[in-house]
């Protein structure tokens, strides 16, 4: 056993915390010079500090990669739609919030326009029967219909 000061008030540690670098000591029991002594003056708030800075920095690197990874893993696609020799699309694609599924709207000459509707897990467009004049497709939010503005109606 170690005795930390004489008198009344005298605090011992036992030798079975001889070896941890923290000591809980009553405060109650000891002088707050003291204290200072045993904890190493004013260095301990700057340590603590310092660990608390590399501990922040550490988290916030590590949430940064995180990140990151998040961003990196998106998937990005290419499409080219391929149209028949005179055909051009007339208004901007609609494409489902999945990404499976594009819509357009195309025009053979004067002819009257077409919409057509795109599954990327087939070669081919298809024609959307009815849609006879069909600019500026749009999908529901669930992606289950397309919707599109002919002759100044929806």
């Amino acid at each position: 056993m170690a005795r930390f000061a004489d008198g009344p008030e005298t605090n011992y540690l036992t030798d079975h915390y001889r070896n941890y670098p923290v000591v809980l000591v009553r405060l109650c029991k000891i002088r707050i010079d003291q204290l200072r002594d045993l904890l190493g003056s004013r260095r301990l708030p700057w340590i603590a500090a310092s660990v608390l800075a590399a501990v922040a920095l550490g988290l916030g690197i590590v949430a940064y990669r995180a990140t990151k990874l998040a961003e990196d893993s998106k998937t990005q696609a290419r499409l080219t739609i391929p149209l028949p020799p005179g055909q051009e699309i007339i208004s901007y694609p609609a494409i489902t919030r999945d990404g499976r599924t594009i819509a357009y709207a195309t025009q053979q000459g004067t002819s009257e326009t077409q919409l057509y509707l795109h599954d990327l897990n087939a070669f081919e467009a298809s024609p959307v029967p009815g849609s006879n004049g069909a600019r500026q497709p749009f999908f529901a939010p669930d992606g289950q219909w397309v919707a599109f503005f002919a002759r100044g109606f929806i």
